[in-house]
């Protein structure tokens, strides 16, 4: 716990002072065949990343919670911790794999089933799970927009 503990507050130092940081990097010699002639990094206000890193932490936690309570609801039982992790290691992996939208609800059940399979035998409802939190946060608005857009169209003509 520790360790996570101090890996978080210095990935959030390092947020927050990601100016310095660079160009604290880009005045090593080993860094300044990466930097660019007159090349700056503005700073952006500690405000604004707050911001910023709190809405990301309000969308993680609401994905979370989609996924743990969809879970809880098709008999899959994680504690609260490990299905924190276990989503969280589902989204980091998701993140690096390059994906089309076509394929992308294959590898996101593939993921997660090689995830959470390691701490539940109950495939079938992991794989339903994450259908189901993807057709709620990406298929559901995709058709809602679309018939707001075809509603418009059609109420202009």
């Amino acid at each position: 716990f520790r360790r996570v503990l101090f890996r978080s507050i210095l990935v959030l130092i390092l947020y927050f002072h990601y100016a310095r940081v660079v160009r604290f990097l880009t005045a090593l010699q080993v860094f300044r065949q990466f930097s660019i002639n007159h090349f700056t990094i503005p700073d952006i206000k500690q405000s604004f990343l707050l911001y910023i890193i709190l809405i990301s932490f309000l969308r993680f936690m609401i994905f979370t919670t989609q996924y743990m309570l969809i879970w809880t609801a098709l008999g899959v039982t994680f504690e609260c911790m490990q299905g924190a992790a276990i989503v969280s290691a589902i989204y980091l992996i998701l993140a690096v794999i390059p994906t089309i939208a076509i394929a992308e609800l294959g590898i996101r059940g593939k993921v997660a089933l090689f995830i959470a399979g390691i701490y539940s035998n109950q495939l079938f409802e992991v794989t339903a799970g994450t259908v189901i939190v993807w057709l709620l946060n990406l298929i559901l608005p995709a058709v809602v927009g679309s018939l707001f857009l075809w509603n418009i169209k059609w109420n202009n003509k």
